[in-house]
């Protein structure tokens, strides 16, 4: 109940849409507690809509997201949130992906990312956490698709002249060198070596 008003608070001047704001908040802390997040949900979805409390409205709801990933994350519960609630899809990932984080599976925390358009922390996070123990395990592939994935928004990514671009060289450097290798490998085998 608090994490939700403690969002909320101080959005609203007036004193009725502030009895508003509380009854929605509490309705929606009491069925927080029952268990009922998604009808918690529905009720915050139902705030009264104005430029200030829109972003309010929306960090309530990711915060809700976020706290109950684990009970709804890949059921019917997923579905109808995405389908009748209409929750966008980028919101369910980005609580996803605080749940991977909180396990340490920190690939699929980066997949959650990407498909939530947090590139920043997508970005750090494959430096960090997921490019070292991939290189040295060999899933060069998937560093390489992280990176294609990552490159479009490079001008919006701290660091990606020593991050990303840097194991994008790399593997362009490397493929150029692999085609080099066969060219030269072709033309050292004669037809009777065949």
């Amino acid at each position: 109940m608090l994490v939700v008003q403690g969002v909320l608070s101080g959005v609203l001047d007036e004193a009725e849409s502030s009895a508003l704001l509380y009854l929605h908040c509490d309705f929606a802390s009491q069925l927080e507690s029952s268990g009922m997040v998604e009808w918690a949900i529905y009720v915050l979805l139902h705030l009264p809509a104005n430029e200030e409390n829109k972003s309010c409205r929306e960090r309530a709801i990711k915060s809700l997201l976020s706290r109950h990933a684990e009970d709804w994350a890949d059921t019917e519960r997923e579905n109808f949130l995405l389908n009748e609630l209409l929750i966008p899809r980028k919101w369910l990932q980005e609580a996803k992906a605080e749940l991977a984080g909180y396990s340490r599976q920190w690939e699929e925390m980066l997949e959650c990312l990407l498909a939530s358009d947090i590139w920043s922390r997508a970005h750090e996070l494959l430096m960090v956490n997921v490019a070292p123990s991939a290189f040295v395990e060999g899933k060069h592939a998937d560093l390489q698709r992280f990176i294609g994935l990552l490159k479009p928004h490079a001008d919006e990514l701290q660091n990606w002249v020593i991050g990303g671009r840097l194991l994008d060289d790399y593997y362009s450097i490397m493929e150029s060198f692999s085609g080099a290798a066969e060219l030269v490998a072709a033309d050292l085998v004669t037809p009777t070596q065949v």
